[in-house]
């Protein structure tokens, strides 16, 4: 996921932006319930709902 200019890069075309999709936060975990969590993280490319430290400046930690 962290490397979506790797293709594209040699044509120069820059990727700079950060789209999480659903992030982990207290009320996206409340809403859903357990089937919706479970369905939320199945549908996201990265297997798992985005956690707020994946979302930081630079997409670093």
């Amino acid at each position: 996921m962290g490397s979506a200019a790797v293709e594209p890069g040699p044509r120069g075309v820059r990727v700079n932006a950060v789209a999480p999709g659903l992030v982990r936060t207290p009320r996206a975990v409340a809403l859903p319930g357990a089937a919706g969590r479970r369905r939320n993280a199945e549908n996201a490319p990265s297997g798992r709902v985005a956690e707020t430290r994946d979302t930081t400046i630079g997409g670093a930690e």
